[in-house]
């Protein structure tokens, strides 16, 4: 016929299927229509999909950080985790440390794990390159002494970032002269002390539970703690010794239990009641853990 399959605009089907449908550009700026859309599921499908096919593209690096966020967003903070780890052990990405240890605080935070969000933070709030991010690292920093109910040093935080934050753009709406008054208010917060609990329980059991408001619970460790009681007694009154071993044993058990339960109901109690005021004041300061994703991001 005189034509060839390429001039008639026929490719082989191998050949074919390796030709990305859109350029790298338009794949990009798909992503990052769905991200600011909230789509977070399907702009990191369209992330991962330009490193694929573009794995030299000039903004590969920023794609890989914004998988990292969709995760972070959709509440998958392992697979967040992983990926934040290994920018952070490539060196070609050295320069985006700070950056990536910042992410990497977020997801310590969601987590609840406090402790090694405190040292992250810590060392970009002394070590950061920019301002910018020690800026930020200092507003994460005060909202982890909120959650771990340091309520003194949190308000000291958020009283210096009220004078320094204009450097840091995505801090501008945020009101921390507010936010560090009622960081302060914690300090009033009305909790229970694990102390009394637990005497409370080595003088009557079930008591200390009282204290700490779980009435239910205190009534089932008084009433057990007493059978077992009055078991090993009257098993030694009736001189079956054996029996008032085991039933003493019982009873020394529970009574044990029943001490640290108490303990560890007032510890409860604190924690909710800490978390119930960080929570308050999420919703009126805005979620520390996001926010700052969203306004450098969107």
């Amino acid at each position: 016929m005189g034509h060839t399959m390429k001039d008639v605009g026929l490719l082989p089907v191998a050949e074919r299927a390796f030709q990305p449908a859109e350029s790298p550009a338009t794949i990009y700026d798909f992503a990052e229509s769905l991200f600011r859309e909230k789509d977070y599921e399907t702009a990191a499908v369209q992330y991962r999909l330009l490193l694929h096919l573009a794995p030299d593209f000039k903004l590969s690096a920023r794609c890989r950080i914004k998988i990292a966020l969709c995760y972070i967003l959709l509440g998958r903070f392992d697979e967040a985790q992983a990926r934040l780890g290994r920018m952070l052990s490539d060196e070609t990405l050295s320069r985006m440390w700070d950056e990536l240890s910042l992410w990497q605080a977020v997801c310590f935070l969601s987590e609840k794990d406090y402790v090694g969000a405190l040292e992250r933070l810590t060392v970009l709030s002394r070590d950061a390159q920019a301002g910018e991010v020690r800026a930020y690292a200092f507003y994460l920093l005060g909202w982890t002494f909120l959650s771990l109910g340091d309520w003194a040093q949190a308000a000291r935080v958020f009283t210096m970032l009220s004078h320094t934050s204009s450097e840091a753009p995505a801090l501008a709406g945020v009101e921390m002269e507010s936010l560090a008054k009622a960081a302060e208010s914690g300090i009033r917060l009305r909790q229970k002390s694990p102390l009394i609990a637990g005497v409370l329980s080595v003088c009557l059991p079930g008591a200390g539970h009282f204290y700490c408001g779980k009435f239910r619970n205190g009534g089932v460790a008084m009433v057990l703690n007493a059978a077992f009681v009055a078991a090993s007694v009257e098993s030694f009154h009736k001189d079956v010794y054996a029996a008032g071993a085991v039933a003493s044993s019982v009873a020394l058990v529970f009574y044990s239990g029943t001490i640290y339960g108490a303990i560890n109901a007032a510890h409860k109690f604190n924690r909710a009641r800490r978390e119930q005021l960080v929570s308050k004041l999420r919703r009126k300061f805005g979620d520390e853990r996001f926010l700052l994703i969203d306004r450098l991001y969107r």
